[in-house]
């Protein structure tokens, strides 16, 4: 069971978070799932696999070449915690319009509750929105 769990999330990070497949979230995650992420724009928990696949495409639409790698992971027959590290880029216009793209990286703790091959519940520690730097010539922060 424990390398069931592991597969599910390396799944869930490549599949939903690095290529963006949304029906990847229709088969792994549980649709009274709860998942909370601290740094949600909205504050809020998320429920079910609507909830969440709306907050997958605003994160989506703020970042692009978003990619997580997984550093280390431990897993049981329920549990799986991994720290994983993410680099991105935001998009952002600035003041006469133009566009910029601010490179970011930051890493981070993820946690998921998986029961019967569903993702029942998820924690994710990472403030990618804290954790921008600005490489752009002549741009300023």
């Amino acid at each position: 069971m424990r390398e069931l769990n592991e597969a599910i999330f390396y799944r869930w990070i490549e599949e939903v978070w690095n290529q963006g497949k949304e029906e990847t979230v229709d088969e792994l995650l549980a649709d009274q799932a709860i998942v909370d992420y601290p740094y949600h724009i909205e504050k809020k928990l998320i429920h079910g696999r609507d909830e969440y696949k709306n907050f997958l495409r605003v994160i989506r639409g703020l970042f692009f070449n978003i990619n997580i790698k997984i550093e280390q992971i431990v897993a049981d027959d329920r549990k799986v915690i991994a720290f994983c590290s993410v680099t991105a880029d935001r998009r952002r216009v600035e003041k006469n319009g133009g566009p910029v793209n601010i490179p970011a990286k930051t890493s981070g703790l993820c946690q998921m509750i998986i029961e019967d091959g569903k993702i029942m519940q998820a924690w994710c520690n990472i403030d990618i929105f804290g954790k921008s730097e600005l490489k752009t010539s002549g741009v300023s922060g």
